[in-house]
């Protein structure tokens, strides 16, 4: 009987044995499989020295089933609570931006039904920006997500497809180039701006009373000024700037004998649970500084209004700028991407504008 059990127990280790040499010599044989939809697309593979249009944007044949369709007007708080169950940034806007950009009307909005279910969305809006003094048209493409059921379904594809089909219907200009930002993992392609998320968690910080909330007179020519420093900037005149800002949050204070003006807009940081945070867009330097606000005293008012975290982009020279900068913690990184387009790879340092 004894016998027997070692027979058995050396054939069943054998067995093992060669499987898993099969399965490890599988692996290693079989290639990759590769994203087939990017792989036949107008994307970077190379780095170019100069900005580059790469030509007509493609013409999709589209096929869809039958139970599924695309349709072009949106239920605002339909695609609002779409997002909020599916959407996987690393930092998710309040309502009322996420309402101000979808409802633009300049923007372009392609949902995706199954079953007159959600399973897709994407949005596109015009911006321009200037890259060494030099005017560039571009359609910022975000909000690109689909149903947590449905990935892996080519349904990412039929949405990319969908707005550049209908971009190519509506748009005066065919050539213009996309820019859309990837959080996490880099694609196949090559990204012109690589950067990351920091973030500081107020919990510790120490923190003063005292913070005077004013009200604070933007000065369009101060940001201005700020933003032609720099390699890569945002193009806004001073009424696009202004509705930019509208909804966002101003605060002024003193750094370093410097008075400062931050702006920012309150989001949600997916973490191990959603928590309240301040995201800094814009960071410049004001004349105006009529204020006894210090940044402890920021960091207390910012506590009283229940937030638990600040973010910011690694970008210009907000590291520079911030106090205590080493409290500040690596977060998700990202890229920006051109799609039609190619363009030199530009350091983050050279980089002004945050788009959302």
């Amino acid at each position: 009987m004894k016998k027997y059990y070692n027979i058995m127990k050396n054939l069943i280790i054998n067995i093992i044995v060669i499987v898993s040499l099969i399965l490890l010599l599988y692996n290693v044989n079989i290639p990759k499989r590769e994203n087939n939809f990017w792989n036949k697309q107008p994307v970077m593979l190379i780095e170019k020295k100069e900005w580059n249009k790469m030509g007509k944007l493609p013409e999709f044949n589209i096929i869809i089933p039958t139970n599924m369709k695309i349709v072009y007007e949106i239920e605002i708080n339909q695609i609002i609570n779409f997002l909020e169950k599916n959407f996987s940034s690393y930092l998710k806007l309040s309502n009322e931006n996420i309402t101000k950009y979808l409802t633009n009307p300049k923007s372009t909005n392609i949902t995706l039904y199954h079953n007159n279910n959600i399973i897709g969305f994407i949005h596109s809006r015009p911006i321009n920006i200037s890259y060494n003094n030099n005017e560039e048209k571009l359609n910022y493409v975000e909000y690109l997500c689909v149903h947590k059921e449905y990935r892996g379904c080519n349904i990412a594809s039929i949405l990319i497809a969908s707005i550049i089909n209908r971009m190519n219907d509506i748009e005066y200009d065919i050539n213009r180039l996309y820019l859309f930002k990837k959080d996490g993992d880099k694609h196949s392609f090559i990204p012109f701006i690589t950067s990351t998320y920091l973030c500081l968690d107020l919990k510790d910080q120490k923190e003063e009373e005292g913070y005077d909330n004013c009200d604070i007179s933007l000065n369009y020519i101060e940001w201005k000024n700020k933003a032609d420093k720099y390699k890569l900037s945002r193009i806004m005149n001073e009424e696009e700037w202004n509705d930019e800002l509208l909804i966002k949050k101003k605060y002024k204070l003193k750094i370093n004998d410097k008075t400062y003006i931050i702006i920012g807009q309150k989001s949600e940081l997916k973490n191990e649970k959603m928590c309240n945070v301040f995201d800094i867009e814009y960071i410049y330097e004001t004349i105006d500084d009529n204020t006894n606000n210090m940044w402890n005293k920021w960091i207390g008012y910012l506590k009283n209004e229940k937030y638990q975290y600040i973010t910011m982009n690694s970008i210009a020279d907000y590291k520079i700028i911030i106090p205590n900068i080493n409290d500040w913690k690596k977060g998700n990184d990202f890229q920006y991407y051109l799609y039609n387009g190619e363009c030199p790879i530009i350091n983050e340092a050279d980089v002004y504008f945050t788009i959302n």
